[in-house]
């Protein structure tokens, strides 16, 4: 396995953060000169979802103006008190939350 340029025998190129060996087929990211595994690299430094929580990969929702802090899932979008989306993509914001 090849990791911040050199080679490791698979069962030493262990994750920064849980500190478990990282098998080749799952694959590894790496940053700052650490290694980590998928799942940890995804919970520690991609944003989250301020709808759901959960991690946002691709196709986030955020303000372009700097309204509203943050990413949401397209899904996860909505009005912070009917919870319905916002079909005309208008909305208010309150408390840094989005309102329709």
């Amino acid at each position: 396995v090849y990791a911040l340029d050199k080679p490791w025998h698979e069962h030493h190129l262990c994750c920064y953060h849980c500190l478990k060996p990282i098998k080749q087929s799952l694959g590894h990211m790496e940053r700052n000169g650490r290694v980590y595994c998928i799942k940890d690299y995804k919970d520690l430094f991609l944003p989250k979802c301020r709808g759901c929580g959960l991690t946002v990969e691709k196709d986030a929702v955020c303000a372009q103006d700097g309204r509203l802090k943050g990413k949401w899932h397209a899904g996860c979008f909505r009005c912070g008190t009917c919870k319905k989306p916002f079909p005309d993509k208008k909305f208010y914001v309150y408390n840094e939350s989005p309102y329709c």
